[in-house]
């Protein structure tokens, strides 16, 4: 009776960890949502491929009408990460290595070829992280609180993973991510665990391994000199760090200029400047080699100091 109590108390554990979104997250890809959000980086720029577990917005109040919660700041909607709850690996990978790689694959002086760390190996087109501390072997089977069996090693996940990645030339390429969980049979089948685990098991059998896929665009490096924009939104790699304001004085006829906006990838959304009265503006300032939408009325030109 001791060990069936202790087995159903990790259960639950996990049980309650996954039910305020199981429901939601099933109409989705299964228990456990992975989302994937990557940065559009320049030629010889780094970015980060960062997967979030079952990632939601904030309601303020009960029920399914309920309206979202804002940031007071920025006046967009509060996410927030449920977590993975199983541990487990998660592996990005790049399609075309010609257009990026991941930067812990790339020797350098310092350290040298890439070397094998927690039993991984990064190459080129792949690298894995850890979610949750390392892999508990063995089938799960019950225990007690005075020697437990394994099954809660298989249990605690975390929030995100990151990996970086290094721009090599222009060109299109696609990341992708993917989670497979340590526990055997997650997602597929049931063969092999404790007859009680049924209950637990059922929230994560019959369902793929969580995956995602982003495309994502290196563009060439900045141009120095005169940038010939023409009406509309232009894609420009600024040169420098500066203010907003700045960066638009830069903008030639100065009347030509409607905004600039810069998309943030960690939230999925556009920030930006505008010179017009009375039009809101929440882009601070550029970044070197960060790019951003020039939108202008009429062809006009960029000047931009030199890289």
């Amino acid at each position: 009776m001791i060990k069936q109590s202790w087995w159903m108390a990790v259960a639950l554990a996990a049980l309650l960890a996954v039910a305020g979104g199981a429901e939601r997250a099933r109409a989705q890809s299964g228990p456990i949502g992975l989302t994937l959000q990557i940065e559009n980086v320049s030629t010889g720029q780094t970015g980060t491929a960062t997967a979030r577990f079952n990632r939601r917005l904030l309601p303020c109040g009960a029920g399914g009408s309920a309206p979202l919660c804002t940031d007071p700041v920025t006046g967009q909607p509060i996410v927030f990460n449920e977590g993975s709850v199983l541990n487990g690996n998660v592996v990005f990978t790049i399609s075309d290595a010609s257009v990026a790689t991941w930067d812990a694959a790339q020797p350098n002086p310092q350290a040298g070829p890439p070397s094998a760390t927690a039993g991984f190996v990064a190459t080129a087109n792949q690298i894995v992280r850890r979610c949750g501390f390392f892999p508990t072997t063995g089938l799960p089977g019950v225990g007690t609180p005075a020697a437990p069996g394994p099954i809660a090693g298989y249990f605690g996940g975390c929030e995100s993973v990151s990996a970086v990645y290094r721009a090599l030339r222009p060109g299109v390429t696609q990341i992708t991510v993917t989670f497979i969980p340590d526990l055997p049979g997650a997602f597929s089948s049931r063969a092999g665990f404790p007859a009680n685990a049924g209950v637990l098991l059922a929230l994560f059998a019959g369902y793929p391994n969580p995956t995602d896929v982003k495309t994502l665009e290196v563009t060439g490096p900045a141009p120095a000199g005169d940038v010939q924009l023409v009406a509309g939104c232009n894609n420009v790699t600024p040169a420098v760090t500066e203010a907003a304001a700045v960066f638009g004085a830069r903008v030639s006829p100065p009347a030509a200029l409607v905004a600039v906006w810069e998309h943030r990838a960690a939230t999925n959304t556009f920030v930006g400047f505008s010179p017009l009265p009375g039009a809101p503006s929440d882009l601070p300032g550029v970044t070197r080699l960060r790019p951003v939408f020039v939108c202008v009325t009429a062809a006009a030109a960029l000047t931009q100091p030199p890289v």
